[in-house]
């Protein structure tokens, strides 16, 4: 994947520029104002992978001060698994020099000119290492770019690394490479392991989705050309070739003193491609994008500006998650403002499905100003791109943790950075809630966290349409619930759809009163009930908060001891070995929080393998695949009849 890029001279961005593009995972967007540059980040890729030998788009300081010492230059860092190359080629070991040298780099070890950008690039390495310990020996870390020396000129370039002689001297001591040659083995393996589509905002949506099209076989991984090639039988070509021969040589013989023949000795032949270029303007040229509503189908050139976005998402999601076969090469895709003229409603659906190819091992990049992503996409990178104090300034956030990184930002930028952006976060999910429950009837359910977005996801089993939609943290389920309610005070007789919203009952219980008043919102609280031994849903005004519930309280009894054994058996026997010798079913109709009757010391035994990093996620995974039966719990049957 790109973790960064080195950009210099190039549209908008003058002089060194280092751009954060991913912090080990596959979604990033890049966000702010209009005018900082978020676009001329994807457009840099799309020149490096795509049209390296174009025109570039010179910032505006190379035209007036030509290209010695500011050649513009384009240089993605990279971060490739080490399984990825053939450890016995040697680019892998060429790669070991260069990627060793990398990730030790310290800040100092840099040009003083360049010191601002090394410390950005140093800071980004620092925080991957310390979330991922291991990354330095699972990956590859490198540079490589390309650079104008001239307007028509390109040259090969490590960037502000080019400065750096460990490169030069340890790959001619430890293997005797040249660096210029290993730039060069280096961009022709990225060009060959990379694919990276670019959906620029405008775009020939009719070229785009053409099928014979650059970008759709890209999406495909697979050429029209070859297709036809392979079921064409090679037979056939030379019959035709014999045929025609055979008829030429007749009319040869009639006209006796002349002959049909291709000046020069070597005569052209009819090949496979001439065949497969044929049937592709015959068969494929007419054929254009149709949707397809009830009975009838709409070509594209007569969608609407939002039918041609949503679509451009849908053909990038069918084909990159159910049709292409080619899983040897990296995928990465870029798009410009994926939510342009879609109605509020639609925004998230539409990074919805963004976010879902980027969980299928594809590199999505976006930019944006629809915030609504940021409280929903737990798992990505948004970086926040300002210009500040006459400076460029990119600023990597961490999604899982978007106010503490927003938090951080303002207290180092006295509160000048970033604008607005957090309660513009907020404010656009309500927005499109609000939009899409009055507009149709949607169906949402808002949850605290993403283990709780499975197990719900599981126990409806496709029964009623729904979005479940993690937030957070309770705190955040409680400010959506304001926000909306808020909204819609005065739109109430206009609402068709329905949002319940799920709390736990936290260990430091907090009282809220939320208001009730409209009936096609509801906030309540997983309770398990001492009296009865069951899981209820109760108001939020309630004042009954013990036992403290969460999620996992509130289980298929079975199905959770089940989970917690596998668990035990792999890996975490150091936390549960003394609980899980013991364990069993012991009221097989209550919920997984009171059928074992444990004593505190289990219970505190329990609560610290759940509080384990990611393990809550990793217990609801496993937990819906062993509930084979899908055991239907009274709580979940109460949200649905809510939403019936």
């Amino acid at each position: 994947m790109i973790f960064a890029l080195l950009v210099r001279n190039y549209k908008i961005y003058r002089g060194w520029n280092y751009i954060p593009v991913s912090n080990g995972t596959n979604f990033t967007a890049f966000v702010g104002e209009n005018g900082v540059g978020k676009s001329s980040v994807l457009e840099a890729l799309d020149t490096f992978f795509n049209k390296p030998t174009s025109d570039w788009n010179f910032n505006h300081s190379t035209h007036k001060s030509g290209f010695a010492d500011r050649e513009p230059t384009i240089c993605p860092i990279f971060m490739l698994p080490k399984t990825s190359i053939n450890s016995s080629r040697n680019l892998y070991k060429q790669l070991e020099t260069i990627s060793d040298i990398t990730w030790q780099l310290e800040a100092e070890d840099f040009h003083n000119s360049n010191l601002t950008v090394a410390e950005a690039f140093h800071k980004q390495k620092r925080d991957t290492l310390e979330h991922s310990p291991n990354a330095m020996d699972e990956y590859f870390l490198f540079p490589v770019g390309i650079k104008k020396t001239k307007p028509k000129e390109l040259a090969n370039s490590l960037g502000i690394f080019d400065k750096v002689d460990d490169y030069k001297d340890r790959l001619a001591t430890e293997g005797n490479f040249d660096l210029e040659s290993v730039k060069s083995d280096m961009l022709e393996y990225i060009s060959s392991y990379v694919d990276y589509i670019y959906l620029p905002s405008e775009i020939d949506f009719e070229s785009y989705t053409k099928i014979e099209g650059k970008t759709i076989q890209a999406l495909m991984g697979k050429t029209i050309d070859e297709m036809i090639k392979e079921f064409i039988d090679e037979s056939v070509i030379k019959n035709i070739n014999r045929q025609l021969g055979n008829f030429l040589d007749d009319v040869s013989n009639n006209l006796e003193k002349y002959e049909y023949k291709k000046p020069g000795k070597k005569q052209t032949l009819f090949n496979l491609t001439h065949l497969s270029s044929k049937v592709i303007e015959t068969y494929f040229e007419s054929k254009v994008l149709n949707l397809i509503k009830g009975t009838e189908t709409t070509p594209v050139y007569d969608f609407s500006s939002g039918e041609k976005r949503k679509a451009l998402i849908d053909i990038a999601k069918a084909f990159l998650i159910k049709t292409r076969k080619d899983k040897s090469k990296k995928i990465i895709l870029a798009i410009d403002e994926p939510e342009i003229s879609l109605h509020t409603s639609s925004c998230f659906e539409q990074f919805e499905k963004i976010k879902d190819i980027s969980n299928r091992d594809v590199q999505a990049l976006i930019t944006t100003h629809w915030y609504g992503f940021m409280p929903i996409v737990s798992d990505g990178l948004s970086v926040y791109i300002a210009d500040y104090e006459s400076q460029k300034q990119c600023h990597a956030i961490n999604l899982k943790c978007f106010r503490d990184d927003f938090k951080s930002l303002r207290e180092k930028t006295s509160g000048k950075l970033p604008t607005e952006l957090e309660l513009k976060s907020i404010n656009d999910l309500v927005q499109s809630i609000t939009a899409s429950i009055t507009s149709s009837d949607y169906n949402w359910v808002i949850c605290e966290g993403s283990s709780d977005k499975i197990y719900l996801e599981h126990l409806n089993n496709d029964r009623k349409q729904m979005y479940i939609l993690p937030i957070g943290g309770s705190k955040n389920v409680k400010k959506i619930f304001e926000y909306l309610y808020l909204a819609l005070q005065e739109e109430r007789s206009n609402i068709k759809g329905k949002v319940f919203l799920l709390l736990d009952t936290d260990k430091k219980f907090e009282q809220y009163d939320a208001r009730d008043s409209i009936k096609d919102i509801k906030i309540s609280r997983l309770l398990n009930s001492n009296a009865n031994n069951t899981t209820k849903l109760v108001k939020t005004s309630d004042n009954t908060f013990f036992p403290p519930t969460e999620i996992e309280d509130c289980l298929n009894a079975v199905t959770f001891l089940k989970a917690l054994r596998f668990f035990y058996e792999n890996g975490y026997e150091h936390i549960l070995s003394d609980l899980i010798d013991n364990l069993e079913v012991k009221f097989i109709d209550a919920p997984s929080g009171f059928s074992f009757d444990l004593r505190d010391t289990e219970k505190a035994t329990l609560e610290e393998f759940f509080n384990l990093p990611r393990v809550k996620v990793k217990f609801a995974l496993k937990y819906v695949e062993l509930d084979t039966e899908r055991q239907t719990l009274p709580w979940f049957e109460e949200i649905l009849n809510f939403l019936n």
